[in-house]
């Protein structure tokens, strides 16, 4: 699939700005002894805050959803997709 330039900058923003919230989330939880579950904790709710930043945006800038490239509202459906892996793989996670 062939993605113009706009598609291109808004995954590679995406991209971004999940591995700061990744390095931020490691760095606040390095000293937790259940590591992996404070991990996934801080991470579920920086991409929580991080999709309704999205749509507060979109909603701002007025962009239209289901436009022909991604934009704002496709990187909030993405957050809300990291949220629920975080979710769920806190489900599955042994409780310590």
């Amino acid at each position: 699939m062939d993605l113009d330039r706009a598609s291109r900058r808004a995954l590679a923003s995406f991209a971004r700005k999940l591995g700061g919230m990744a390095a931020v989330s490691a760095a606040l939880s390095i000293r937790s002894p259940y590591f992996l579950v404070t991990f996934c904790l801080i991470m579920a709710s920086f991409a929580f805050c991080g999709g309704m930043l999205c749509i507060g945006f979109a909603f701002y800038l007025r962009q239209v959803p289901r436009d022909k490239h991604f934009n704002l509202w496709d990187e909030s459906v993405l957050f809300a997709a990291t949220f629920l892996v975080f979710r769920i793989f806190l489900v599955l996670l042994p409780e310590g």
